[in-house]
């Protein structure tokens, strides 16, 4: 016996318990190229969620205002300096707090314009 046959004999030996297989089963039929059905009420958001979102942007938003209004309250608009040696000196600070003042609200602003639509394009009727 040559060795191709005997390759040839183990392959059919190996191969026999899985060539009379039946694979009717529906649920083993592949799903490529199907399409899913999807009804609109699945997909738009419930009562439940808009309600969260607004209230977790309402409580986000008051926790960035009372962190901006704390911010601002905090920088002082005078500087009193002082060395070990010298006399306490008075050092205007009121441009850097105009500008802090400046940059925090219109922070504060973009985060309320991005707030707001988030809610509005989420809580909006679908087409």
């Amino acid at each position: 016996m040559s060795w191709q046959e005997m390759e040839s004999d183990q392959t059919n030996v190996s191969a026999e318990g899985y060539e009379g297989v039946p694979h009717n089963n529906s649920y083993t039929a592949p799903s490529f190229g199907q399409k899913l059905s999807t009804s609109s009420t699945a997909s738009s958001p419930s009562w439940g969620h808009r309600v969260t979102l607004a209230i977790v942007s309402l409580v986000l938003w008051v926790i960035v205002f009372l962190v901006v209004i704390l911010i601002i309250t905090s920088t002082p608009a005078q500087i009193i300096a002082s060395g070990p040696n010298s006399l306490p000196t008075v050092i205007d600070n009121s441009k850097a707090f105009y500008t802090i003042a400046f940059l925090l609200s219109f922070g504060l602003l973009i985060f309320s314009m991005l707030v707001l639509i988030i809610n509005i394009r989420f809580n909006r009727k679908p087409q």
